[in-house]
């Protein structure tokens, strides 16, 4: 049975910066976001990833989370709706704490179908270049040596791929609600979340600098893990695209639609981990040189105080001394 969500206002008002770019992505959101509230989900769908093209914003992508939700691409929408996850997070380790209702609304609206769905987490040691997991009717590219693909319940046949090469493939037994994890040789001892793996971050800094280097190396994991995540779906939207494109000269019809239209959440979800990725890798080596550099001279420097400011469009680090 398919999980309906009830068409309500979205609650959440998206913040964007003064400029051209981002006023014609927040008009782009406000007219999906009508249409939604209207029930024309693809119309909706289709606004709010244009205005994901202009602007990464949590808000847009809880809509088109949503959007896919109706439509019944389950796996699809909840694909979507750990992308909001993810990048609300990062916004609020930059300080940016308005993403928080955001973050906990589409929590929310995930849980029914995670309850209904279940989810295989791949691990793969030494995974080459541009392979893709796939099961039931999602795929995805293993970033860092995993994939999470989310399934319907019951019986599923999960395949590795590079290209048209079958790595390998078997068959997995799906319970609705829970994870099941398969590992391909030497499975990692880590991230059993199926995240990429990465080092925690080191304990606060108790210097002048206060705690620069550790919120500085928790973005430049985030800037890693983005950039990581634009390789990997970026190929698999390319390769979806060029399979398209051979099979059927870009003129498909209805029987492939559904493949369509995950190669464009692939290639939403990429430009998306793209700006992630660049802000936070930026702005984590701004404030690890800065605490190195303050650092060095906080004995006989005026005490500094620094912020990170960040925005849909980038980040930047401001300072004041007294």
């Amino acid at each position: 049975m398919a999980t309906v969500f009830v068409v309500g206002p979205l609650s959440i008002s998206p913040a964007f910066a003064d400029d051209d770019e981002t006023n014609a992505a927040r008009a782009l959101y406000l007219a999906g976001k009508s249409k939604f509230e209207e029930g024309r989900f693809d119309e909706a769908l289709v606004l709010a990833r244009r205005s994901l093209e202009q602007v990464e914003s949590p808000n847009t992508m809880s809509l088109a989370a949503r959007c896919l939700a109706e439509l019944g691409r389950k796996e699809e929408a909840l694909a979507m709706f750990d992308a909001v996850e993810t990048t609300a997070a990062a916004r609020m380790a930059a300080g940016d704490d308005k993403y928080e209702p955001t973050r906990t609304q589409s929590a929310e609206l995930a849980l029914p179908l995670r309850r209904e769905l279940g989810v295989v987490r791949v691990h793969i040691a030494n995974a080459p270049a541009g392979a893709i997991a796939s099961a039931g009717r999602m795929s995805a590219p293993l970033v860092g040596g995993t994939a999470r693909l989310y399934v319907e319940p019951g019986q599923t046949r999960l395949r590795i791929t590079t290209g048209a090469t079958v790595l390998t493939e078997q068959t997995v037994v799906v319970a609705a609600g829970k994870p099941t994890d398969v590992s391909i040789g030497d499975a990692p001892s880590d991230g059993a979340n199926g995240a990429p793996i990465t080092p925690s971050p080191s304990a606060p800094d108790t210097s002048s600098s206060g705690p620069l280097l550790p919120v500085g190396i928790t973005l430049g994991i985030l800037g890693a893990s983005g950039l990581a995540m634009f390789a990997g779906f970026g190929a698999s939207s390319d390769a979806t695209y060029r399979k398209l494109e051979e099979e059927c000269g870009g003129r498909c019809g209805e029987d492939r639609r559904d493949e369509a239209n995950q190669g464009a959440t692939f290639q939403t979800i990429a430009n998306v981990s793209l700006g992630l990725g660049l802000a936070s890798a930026v702005a984590g080596g701004t404030l690890i040189a800065i605490h190195f550099a303050t650092a060095d001279d906080a004995a006989k420097s005026p005490q500094s105080r620094v912020q990170l400011v960040a925005s849909p469009t980038g980040a930047a680090v401001r300072g004041t001394f007294d």
